[in-house]
């Protein structure tokens, strides 16, 4: 069956490698321009609470994390669409697929929980306006230190459920089985 499905693949009018060719574009464009934002930012005089920029640091990492690890994962299934000799090149087992994406699932999960973390920020800010201005960092420290803890715990819960019995064509984030594999969003 896994051949077969690899067989599908390699037909000449699937649309796997202008796919990849858009997600190594898409990434790469995202890391210059976050590197272009950084340096902007840093350059610049920023007018944001010195609570509300520890958060948007954090999160600018995380994107940055995300768009890298897209554009490794993409650069590798491509580099093994163009030096296939048969689709059974294609085979990945879910070992080498789970070292593949984890930083793919991490950064999927952080720039979400840091969204999060953010909008906790802003709300207690607008809560506590006459005070907001003479508080200090505190607050974005430990609200990345607990949205870092919640993704810790859901990442590793979803590389436990990742699950290890299976080979795929191609290393996605999720378990490509039909198995129940989301219980990462389920205990979410």
């Amino acid at each position: 069956l896994i051949l077969q499905i690899c067989e599908l693949f390699v037909q000449p009018n699937i649309m796997i490698p202008q796919i990849l060719c858009l997600h190594i574009a898409a990434s790469s464009v995202g890391i210059v321009m976050l590197i272009s934002m950084e340096w902007k930012r840093r350059t610049k005089k920023h007018l944001a609470h010195k609570s509300l920029t520890i958060l948007m640091e954090m999160h600018g990492f995380w994107t940055f994390l995300l768009c890298l690890a897209t554009l490794v994962n993409s650069s590798i299934t491509m580099r093994a669409h163009l030096r296939m000799d048969s689709p059974s090149d294609l085979n990945v087992d879910a070992s080498t697929c789970l070292v593949c994406r984890a930083p793919a699932m991490l950064g999927v999960l952080v720039s979400i929980f840091s969204q999060v973390a953010m909008a906790a920020e802003r709300y207690r800010a607008s809560n506590n306006l006459e005070k907001y201005e003479q508080t200090n960092g505190a607050v974005g420290i430990s609200l990345n230190a607990i949205h870092i803890a919640a993704v810790a715990l859901f990442w590793f819960i979803h590389c436990l459920f990742y699950g290890t019995g299976w080979r795929a064509i191609h290393c996605t984030v999720v378990n490509p089985t039909e198995t129940p594999f989301n219980m990462s969003l389920a205990v979410i």
